[in-house]
C-alpha cells in the first residue's frame, strides 16, 4: 500500500553549528548571576556512588509568573523526553513555562499520520511562545509519498527536495513570527546504518536552519565516547557516570535527557 503503518523509532519496543549567540538559559533569563555559581554548587553536591541509581523525583514547580515566557518543545518522542528534562532544570524559575506539545512516532516523512505544518502553526497560536525548540526525525527514515501518490525512496534526490521544503515549512512558522528556534539534532545511534542516517538528516536541519539563523544543537559528540563511538554509558552533565541510552540504542535516559537539556 501507498502509505503503511508509521516506522516509530522514538519509542522503546558534518555540519557545523548555526549561530551560537546565546543559550537558552541567557534568552530565557537573561545574564545570569554567574554561570560559576552554578558549577560552584553542582560541585558541592554529593556524587552518587552508581550508573545506575534511581532517576530523581521531578522538582516541585514554583509558582510561575503572569508574565512568565512560554517555550514550545515539538517533535517526536526525543522531544518529549528533552520537555521533560526542561521542566526539571526550569522548575525553580517562575519567569518561564516549559510546553510539551510533541507527538510520540511523528515526523516529517508521514504527514497522513501527523501533519506537523498544520499542527505547528496551530500550536503557536494557541500558545503565544517566546521561542520554540525542535527535536524530530527518528522516524524520517522512510520514502515520502507526495500529494499525487508518488513514492520517493529515501536519500534520493526527490526525497531530499521533498523533506527539505518540508523542513524549511517548519521554520517559516517560526521566522514569520520572529521567534528564536533551537533546533535539536539526534544524537548517535548503536546501529551503523541508522547512525549514517541520522548524520545525513542533521545536516539537512543545520542546512536549513541557516536560512532563518536557527541555533542548531550538535548532540553526537556529547554522547560518544572518545574516540567518537556509540557509548550507552557516560558522564552526565557534571561528568558523572549514568546510563544515557536504552537497551536498544535508540532512545534516552532520563539522566542523558537532563544532561542533554544542560547542553541546550
Amino acid at each position: 500500500p501507498a502509505h503503511a503503518a508509521p516506522l516509530v523509532t522514538d519509542t522503546p519496543k558534518t555540519e557545523s553549528p548555526i549561530i551560537h549567540t546565546q543559550t537558552l538559559f541567557e534568552f530565557l533569563l537573561g545574564p545570569r548571576r554567574d554561570a560559576r555559581d552554578r558549577r560552584r554548587r553542582e560541585r558541592n553536591r554529593t556524587p552518587r556512588p552508581s550508573a545506575n541509581v534511581a532517576t530523581p523525583a521531578p522538582a516541585p514547580q514554583s509558582e510561575k509568573a503572569p508574565d512568565a515566557k512560554k517555550v514550545v518543545i515539538v517533535g517526536d518522542g526525543f522531544a518529549s523526553g528533552l520537555a521533560k528534562a526542561l521542566v526539571k532544570r526550569f522548575s525553580d524559575a517562575p519567569s518561564v513555562i516549559i510546553l510539551d506539545r510533541a507527538k510520540s512516532g511523528s515526523g516529517i516523512v508521514r504527514y497522513d499520520y501527523y501533519n506537523w505544518n498544520e499542527e505547528l502553526g496551530r500550536i503557536l497560536d494557541a500558545d503565544q511562545p517566546a521561542a520554540i525548540i525542535v527535536m524530530i526525525g527518528s522516524n524520517d527514515r522512510q520514502d515520502i509519498v507526495d500529494e499525487e501518490g508518488n513514492k520517493h525512496n529515501f536519500r534520493t534526490q526527490t526525497w531530499l527536495n521533498l523533506y527539505e521544503r518540508r523542513v524549511q515549512d517548519l521554520l517559516d512558522h517560526a521566522s514569520a513570527r520572529s521567534l528564536p528556534l533551537y533546533w535539536v539534532g539526534l544524537p548517535i545511534m548503536r546501529s551503523q546504518d541508522y547512525g549514517q542516517d541520522i548524520a545525513f538528516l542533521n545536516e539537512i536541519y543545520a542546512q536549513q536552519g541557516n536560512r532563518i539563523n536557527a541555533i542548531f544543537v550538535d548532540t553526537c559528540e556529547r554522547f560518544a565516547d572518545e574516540e567518537g563511538n556509540f557509548n550507552a554509558s557516560g558522564p552526565d552533565e557534571i561528568a558523572r557516570s549514568r546510563r544515557l541510552r536504552q537497551d536498544h540504542g535508540i532512545q534516552m535516559t532520563p539522566h542523558a535527557n537532563y544532561k542533554l537539556a544542560y547542553f541546550l
